[in-house]
């Protein structure tokens, strides 16, 4: 609006305010820019702090859960070395009663003991263990091997009675694992297998503890070969071993988890998506390769890699970095807002204090334009006379000289 002249029409406005508003909108948009992607830069850090917590928790976790038998085994190897390496049936059922296996040992069917035994010599040594109460003992599933690994001992009795007697060195990935064990003569945990005790629980494992003459280990393989006793094993099923690992970490993670077979190849043992434990079929399937923060860690277990591939799940990850910056962002938005319109108000308002300055200092210029303003026709001046009087003076033309002529 033009001040002074009259025009009411739609004002004009200076655009030093568009520019400063946009100046420091633009500033305040920069730095709200600049804080959200510290504060989501700082939030991935953070996740992945929180992911790799977890994983290293879970992977303590499970080689805890796949370890625990072994002390349970290594007990019943101290009895044997007590008792001349010899543990009668009754003896060996009487130590698994004493132990609680479904607490102590999630996962394990029960505690056995494998003899090697020379096909030459198998008829003697089934009278052997029918003579210690076991009348009806009995080999079965032998093989072609001249070697045997026969199963004599095994409790409790109610989960494991078709593995009693059992050639578990007819089956080459048993038989690879329990020469593993012989030679070595360190406890060894074989390659995924179907475990006659539960064969539709899925794959299971035979963790294995060597037993020598005297108690000790001879040193070589030679040596061991020779004092061989035989071979304290637990059958481990796997899906009821690992399960309650994994379902623990499943609220945080998507993972999946796979052992190392004889041929070198990693079999799939289990997987978690979205807090939920994937069924058996699904697990060959599914992969994290999609997933950003995809970690993949390797480690080994009496004698057997495992490898568990994991990743924070879209929820908590959603939540720990999707919306880590929102507060900033909208924040930052309507405070940049606010001083822009705040910043725009002050410069408009002082553009049109000043546009109407000028106006007045116009209205004022106009007005003094040529001085003093004339007198009115016909009236009269007033003069000063030398001696302080005033007189009057008529100016010529006025009504009054014209009515006196």
């Amino acid at each position: 609006m033009r001040i002074g002249d009259g025009y009411t029409g739609p004002e004009m406005v200076s655009p030093t305010a568009w520019v400063a508003a946009a100046v420091v909108l633009s500033l305040g948009l920069a730095l709200t820019a600049g804080a959200v992607i510290w504060q989501q830069r700082n939030a991935r850090d953070e996740a992945r702090g929180l992911q790799d917590r977890q994983i290293e928790r879970l992977e303590a976790d499970l080689v805890k859960r796949l370890s625990m038998p072994v002390y349970g085994l290594k007990g019943a190897r101290g009895a044997m070395a007590a008792t001349d390496g010899r543990l009668k049936r009754s003896a060996f059922a009487a130590y698994v009663a004493s132990r609680d296996l479904a607490r102590e040992f999630p996962g394990v069917r029960g505690f056995g003991f494998i003899e090697r035994v020379e096909r030459s010599a198998l008829p003697a040594f089934v009278a052997a263990q029918r003579r210690d109460d076991g009348t009806e003992f009995r080999v079965h599933g032998s093989g072609s091997e001249p070697v045997l690994y026969v199963v004599s001992q095994i409790a409790p009795p109610s989960n494991n009675l078709p593995a009693w007697g059992l050639d578990s060195g007819a089956e080459p990935v048993r038989r690879q694992a329990i020469e593993q064990a012989i030679d070595s003569g360190q406890t060894t945990l074989s390659s995924p297998t179907p475990l006659i005790q539960a064969p539709l629980k899925g794959p299971g494992f035979l963790l294995l503890v060597p037993v020598y003459q005297d108690g000790y280990d001879p040193g070589t393989p030679e040596k061991r070969r020779a004092a061989l006793l035989g071979l304290l094993y637990a059958p481990l099923v796997a899906s009821e071993l690992l399960d309650g690992v994994a379902a623990q970490a499943a609220t945080l993670l998507d993972l999946k988890l796979s052992v190392r077979q004889v041929d070198g190849q990693f079999m799939p043992l289990l997987a978690a998506h979205a807090g939920a434990m994937l069924p058996t079929g699904d697990v060959d399937d599914y992969t994290l390769d999609e997933a950003p923060m995809a970690d993949t860690r390797l480690f080994d277990i009496a004698g057997r890699q495992f490898q568990l591939q994991a990743a924070l799940s879209q929820t908590a990850a959603r939540q720990l970095i999707g919306l880590s910056g929102m507060g900033i962002q909208i924040g930052g938005t309507l405070l940049s807002l606010l001083l822009a319109v705040t910043v725009y108000l002050l410069a408009a308002g002082r553009a049109r204090a000043e546009h109407l300055a000028r106006g007045m200092t116009a209205d004022l210029a106009r007005g003094g334009r040529g001085g003093r303003p004339p007198p009115k026709a016909g009236g009269k001046t007033h003069t000063k006379h030398r001696n302080g009087r005033a007189q009057d003076r008529v100016n010529p033309g006025s009504p009054d000289t014209r009515a006196e002529g």
